[in-house]
């Protein structure tokens, strides 16, 4: 029934995407739009992630493309 919230109080929207080509680019433009506090791409904070679901998990070291 409610929208989901962040910590903070703010709505979150969460959306499927297939491959983004310029993220940062992405990022920015859509951080450009009043209202939008953040994106959830995380660019720039690390060379290494763990991706997966509940099952299969990969570990991503810089470019990694899913």
């Amino acid at each position: 029934g409610k929208p989901p919230l962040s910590d903070n109080g703010n709505l979150v929207v969460d959306c499927a995407v297939g491959p983004i080509v310029d993220p940062v680019r992405l990022h920015r433009d859509l951080r450009d739009i009043p209202g939008v506090v953040d994106t959830g791409l995380f660019l720039q904070m690390t060379d290494v992630v763990l991706v997966g679901d509940d099952r299969t998990f990969e570990l991503c070291e810089e470019r990694c493309r899913a």
